[in-house]
Order: structure tokens, then sequence, then C-alpha cells
């Protein structure tokens, strides 16, 4: 069993934050994060890609080497947007220079805090949720870019299990054709936090197992502290997944599974 250890939690005097994965019923755990004053980015190499893992770690040391940048910057969501489009410049670099790693891809979720303000770019299926303290209420700021929600957005009923869930429509990295323009594209989201407020960024492995009331139900838990929620989401999703191919008989393959949970403290 892969350990539950945290692989890194960051602090600074305005947020708390915690990033917590695990590889699910995978071989490889191809999520990446970035946590670090202000900066919060999630990762997730794409199934199907030789070079997903690859793709989604550029993507963070990405965001990384940018991180004065843009949490410095007047105008934080062009920093933002300018760095999807290095990382992507980058991955292209990366599959032109080596034909180990095939095609790569990766969704990526990235949120910067500013004077009370979150600004959050995204692309593909990994998440960006608010928690309102005040109001006890949680709120999916981006929207997937997935067949299935495009179809949703037309009026057209979807099931749980529609294939288009897992088909992506804006992503990082992917092959150079004439819908790149669309597929490596993000997304600019921003939103005012305030003291005790909550920010999960997470991977569809997390989004895909609990709804969205289990998610809230998991942060409005009563705690002396915050730091262990990403723990207690990622353990609670991945339990999930474990009851659930038990009953049907088949071993777990489900994805892997990361959160990143940031308290704003002031």
């Amino acid at each position: 069993m892969p350990s539950r250890k945290p692989l890194e939690t960051k602090r600074s005097p305005r947020v708390k934050a915690q990033a917590f994965s695990h590889v699910g019923g995978r071989k490889n755990n191809e999520d990446r994060f970035h946590a670090k004053t202000d900066l919060f980015v999630v990762a997730d190499g794409m199934e199907g890609y030789p070079g997903g893992e690859h793709a989604a770690e550029i993507a963070c040391e990405s965001f990384a080497e940018k991180h004065g940048e843009i949490i410095k910057s007047g105008n934080p969501g062009e920093e933002l947007l300018k760095t999807f489009r290095h990382a992507q410049q980058k991955i292209e670099e990366a599959q032109s220079s080596t034909s180990s790693h095939g095609a790569m891809g990766s969704t990526v979720a990235a949120v910067a805090l500013k004077n009370g303000v979150a600004h959050a770019v995204h692309a593909g299926d990994t998440r960006v949720y608010h928690y309102d303290w005040a109001e006890k209420k949680l709120k999916q700021v981006t929207a997937d870019h997935t067949w299935a929600q495009a179809l949703i957005d037309k009026g057209l009923p979807i099931t749980k299990n529609h294939p288009g869930h897992s088909q992506l429509t804006q992503f990082l990295g992917g092959h150079r054709n004439r819908d790149s323009v669309f597929l490596n594209k993000a997304d600019y989201n921003h939103f005012s936090v305030s003291r005790n407020d909550a920010i999960l960024i997470c991977s569809d492995g997390l989004h895909s197992l609990l709804s969205d009331e289990e998610i809230k139900k998991e942060i409005a838990k009563p705690r002396l502290t915050w730091t262990n929620v990403a723990k207690a989401l990622v353990a609670k999703a991945h339990k999930k997944a474990l009851e659930q191919a038990r009953l049907e008989g088949k071993k777990p393959h489900h994805d892997n599974i990361t959160a990143l949970f940031v308290r704003v403290k002031t």
C-alpha cells in the first residue's frame, strides 16, 4: 500500500496550505503540485499520453520558475496566463527534442493570492473550489474542459458514466494540429477571499469519486486547525474507490488522487 504521508506542506503569514497525493489504483502517480507563498498549482498528467507525467512536471516547474513575477505583478491573472503559455512552449520543446516521451499532455490549475483576491487559471478538469466560511458554501470556480461538460452546457442530458467525462477539450501539450489554439488554451477566473475562507485545488481523481456535498462536509468538519483536510479528502476518495471495486469484484484501477487545500488566515 503506497504511503499516505503528505508530500509537501507550505505555510506563509497569510495562509496555511497542504498538498497530499496518492497513487490510487495505478502503478505511477502522474499528478504533480506546487505550493508556496501564495501560489498553488496542481497538474495531472494525461493517461494515454506516454509523456503525461513529464508534462505535469514541466507545468509545475514553469509556474515555480515564474513564482516571483506572478506574485509581484500588478496583474497576476495575466502573468498566470503568460506562464501557461510558457509551459506550453516548454512541453513542445521537450516533445521535439526527444522521442522517448511521445505525446505529452497535462491538465493544470493554478491560483495566485494577492490583496484578498484569488486569481485562477486552468485547462482541463483539474478543479478549483472556493469555500466561503461565512456562508458555509462550497462553489466550484472552474468549469471542466470536457466534452461531457460541453454537452451539459448545451442542455443535453449526460449520465455519470458518459465517456465524454474523460475526453478533454483544453489542456497543456498534445500534438500540434489545427485545433491546437483551442486545446492549448487556459481560462481565467478571479474571486474574493475573506478570513477563514478556503480554496481547494484537486485532480479529477478526487472529484470523480467525491461529490461536491461530500467535499463540503469534509471541509466543514469542526477542527482546531485545517492542516489535515487535504489528507482526509484523499483518504476518503481512495477508501470509496476501494469499496466500489470490492463490490464489483474488480481490482482497484482508480486514478491518482491529489488535493491542495489552502486556508486564508488574514
